[in-house]
């Protein structure tokens, strides 16, 4: 007589994570929903969202692969095929001929187990940490070879770009899910697929080894290379992967690495409704966190630690020059090579002279507001800040366009009043229109914003202040 697991080994291996995965226990909770517990196996797999010809082919592997995790730990009785090849979905289910269609239910012993294990669809998802490749797009879109590895070795450095650059180009979705690449996931595949993750994640900017907190995208699911497969041709259907390949020639990287790697564009899908607890900016990480062990990208950490973050939620003004802040990059999306020469010069030139007009105990340079942001000059008046924003743009109007906005955000993200005064600084005269716009901001709004020129010829800050 043929060996049926029992009810109460079948609780067992549901309770033991080495046998049971996540995407079989998926498999079983989405069986109890139909009549009678038995369905087809497309349509169970087209419940789970996957898609294609063959959305049954992702469930099919994985009952295979639960088999044999559970033949290793029981002693079961395995059909063997025509083909000399063990049958393994006989353990789970009773099949049933319908015309051409094969149809799955759930045997007895499975469902009373099922329906014992009460917490079994309560599982908490582990906690992973993932190192992905540096972008300064917000992960929409490749950004270029700057801040990338600098090992001639890896994937990115003889590519110029890492698959994770679209990991949040929300705008291709298919049947409800995003699909993206993690390099740490790719690296051990066939022993992560089916299973479901929160994964937190982290990026290293190369060009200046500084370290950035993404935040943490909810129930990761890691897909079957037939899905991968799957979702590929659903990108190039829909012209997504031609868009891709534009985006890659426009920063000069390899794109024929992703024309020709057709199960290897894709291993997660993930919803963007689970995507809440990101960080709208990638937050700075503490030289003192110690969260992050290893900085490699083929692994997956397991979450052990809260991140630690450098001034967080807290403006505290130092009277002090800090030159050495400013070459440091604590601004997420500013490249190294973007920083012009000018800028250092007029802030240091400004701070001088700051120091004669108001004393040096009152004035000082790149003070963090404590939300990943620091003001270039900030003069004290009996505990009463001015901000003062140096732009070198050429145009006066478009100097004033971009400070405004920093300068309130320095001020008073997210409920503060850090400011009392703004002066936005530029090496441009200012011509009588922009100063009746100013004038206007302060009269309709409110708002004290100021403009101050800096004299390139005489090194220094012209008196007026319009």
């Amino acid at each position: 007589m043929k060996k049926i697991l029992t009810t109460k080994q079948w609780i067992e291996i549901l309770k033991n994570p080495e046998i049971t995965k996540e995407l079989g226990l998926k498999i079983f909770q989405t069986l109890l929903e139909f009549k009678d517990y038995k369905a087809y196996a497309s349509e169970i797999g087209l419940k789970l969202g996957y898609t294609g010809k063959s959305p049954q082919s992702p469930l099919n592997s994985e009952i295979g692969r639960y088999g044999k995790r559970i033949a290793k730990y029981y002693d079961v009785d395995l059909t063997i095929r025509e083909n000399q090849k063990f049958k393994f979905w006989d353990i789970f289910f009773l099949g049933e001929d319908v015309g051409s269609m094969f149809l799955w239910k759930l045997r007895s012993e499975l469902v009373e187990a099922l329906l014992t294990v009460n917490d079994f669809q309560k599982k908490e998802n582990p906690q992973k940490v993932a190192r992905i490749c540096w972008n300064y797009y917000n992960w929409t879109k490749p950004s270029g070879k700057e801040g990338k590895s600098l090992n001639k070795k890896s994937y990115e450095y003889k590519t110029g770009f890492g698959h994770e650059e679209w990991l949040l180009d929300f705008d291709k979705q298919i049947n409800g899910y995003h699909y993206a690449f993690l390099q740490p996931i790719n690296a051990n595949w066939d022993k992560y697929i089916g299973e479901v993750f929160d994964i937190h994640l982290y990026s290293i900017d190369n060009s200046t080894k500084k370290r950035w907190w993404l935040g943490k995208i909810n129930n990761v699911v890691i897909i079957s290379r037939e899905d991968a497969i799957s979702a590929y041709k659903t990108y190039k259907k829909n012209g997504w992967l031609k868009e891709m390949v534009e985006q890659l020639k426009v920063v000069d990287a390899d794109y024929n690495k992703i024309i020709s790697n057709k199960s290897d564009l894709f291993n997660i899908k993930f919803k963007k409704s689970d995507c809440n607890e990101l960080l709208d900016i990638p937050s700075l990480l503490s030289e003192t966190d110690n969260l992050i062990k290893a900085t490699y990208y083929t692994t997956l950490l397991n979450k052990e630690l809260e991140p630690v973050f450098d001034n967080v939620g807290t403006f505290n003004f130092t009277a002090k020059h800090n030159p050495q802040k400013r070459n440091t990059i604590a601004i997420y999306g500013q490249r190294l090579s973007e920083i012009d020469k000018l800028h250092p010069r007029i802030q240091d030139l400004c701070y001088e002279q700051l120091l004669k007009e108001f004393g040096k105990q009152n004035v000082g340079t790149e003070i963090q507001t404590g939300y990943g942001t620091s003001v270039d000059l900030v003069v004290n008046h009996n505990n009463n800040f001015t901000f003062y924003e140096v732009k070198t743009n050429k145009s006066v109007r478009i100097c004033i366009r971009e400070a405004i906005s920093q300068l309130l955000e320095y001020a008073h993200f997210p409920d503060k009043t850090n400011a009392n005064k703004f002066v936005i600084v530029s090496q441009n005269p200012i011509d009588k229109d922009t100063k009746a716009y100013l004038q206007n901001l302060r009269d309709l709004y409110k708002l004290p914003i100021y403009y101050r020129q800096f004299d390139l010829e005489k090194n220094k800050l012209t008196n007026e202040e319009y």
